[in-house]
């Protein structure tokens, strides 16, 4: 391998695990202050750490949106495919099988699946819009509230958690806040620029590098929390904290489509659209299977697990079959 490649390669899991690492700095601030204001636990659980456990994706976002969107593209359809995937059909196999209960029921997860089939529609075409754009943000939003809605009326009592906080320590949080904002600012713009300079040293577009690489390595919070996972509660939260993250990435998406002024992905020779054909239609039946498992049984067994993690063996064979015919 080409000393250049593997350096530039070296360089991108390395600004990655950066990445990840502000976003965790970020974290620990967003929830204090969030318990500090007594805000409730469920906008602490699914939307807060959601939203900060995507920073990464969002960073790229924001880093690509007016020199290679198709990278952030790749990168947020490839997120919450391996999450529905790689990350829950793991889960399922190391936990035997996950029921459907507490905040998470099969109607929450069937709607947040629907969700993603939303996103995945906008881009079918090869061009996101505006005004698709900012459809997947309303159709976001109202997500969010309908769950939450569901959750408050469910709620039979308030368990707030109050918490007494120093100004010494108030300023340490803000400090490693701001700490972390700066370094996902800096590693994102590196991500983007390195990434653009491997594709062309090997010839492959950016929405592969996105699928294949970034996928992964944006997802290293989340991959975290399964690996640390030992308890039930534990195991729900996984899989509550995948399912948010899947559905944040479509409004993610949806501002990528606002910021990037429209987003064409067969631009050019139009090998960065045809080479997401495969993930759609892969990720759709994905989400269809999904709906059907969760919908029928109320719960995901091994043997579903591992079909989940099949889907997301067979994208990889059959994305590297064609980049060698290519």
């Amino acid at each position: 391998m080409n000393i250049e490649i593997l350096s530039l390669f070296s360089l991108i899991i390395v600004l990655l695990y950066l990445l990840v690492r502000a976003a965790d700095l970020i974290e620990d601030g967003f929830v204090l202050i969030a318990r500090t204001l007594k805000i409730n636990e469920f906008f602490i659980g699914f939307v807060i750490l959601s939203v900060v456990s995507s920073l990464p994706e969002l960073s790229i976002a924001f880093s690509s949106n007016d020199t290679v969107p198709e990278l952030s593209v790749g990168n947020l359809l490839g997120a919450s495919f391996v999450l529905l995937t790689l990350a829950i059909g793991i889960t399922v196999i190391r936990f035997g099988e996950i029921e459907f209960m507490g905040k998470f029921k099969e109607k929450e997860i069937i709607e947040g699946l629907i969700l993603i089939g939303l996103g995945i529609l906008t881009v079918s075409d090869g061009i996101l819009s505006i005004s698709e754009g900012l459809l997947l943000g309303v159709a976001y939003t109202f997500y969010v509230a309908l769950v939450y809605d569901k959750y408050r009326k469910k709620r039979k009592s308030v368990d707030i958690i109050n918490a007494t906080v120093s100004a010494r320590k108030i300023i340490k949080m803000f400090g490693q806040a701001a700490l972390g904002a700066i370094l996902i600012l800096i590693c994102s713009s590196l991500i983007v620029d390195t990434v653009v300079l491997l594709g062309q040293r090997v010839y492959i577009n950016e929405s592969i590098i996105g699928l294949f690489i970034l996928a992964i390595g944006t997802n290293v919070p989340e991959l975290t929390l399964l690996v640390r996972a030992k308890k039930i509660k534990q195991r729900n939260l996984a899989l509550g904290t995948f399912i948010g993250s899947a559905t944040i990435n479509v409004a993610i998406l949806g501002l990528l489509a606002v910021l990037a002024q429209g987003v064409d992905l067969k631009t050019g020779d139009g090998s960065n659209y045809y080479s997401m054909i495969p993930l759609m239609i892969i990720l759709g039946t994905t989400l269809i299977s999904f709906a059907y498992f969760s919908w029928t049984g109320r719960k995901l067994t091994k043997n579903e697990g591992i079909l989940l993690l099949g889907f997301y063996l067979s994208l990889i064979i059959i994305e590297l079959v064609l980049i060698l015919i290519n």
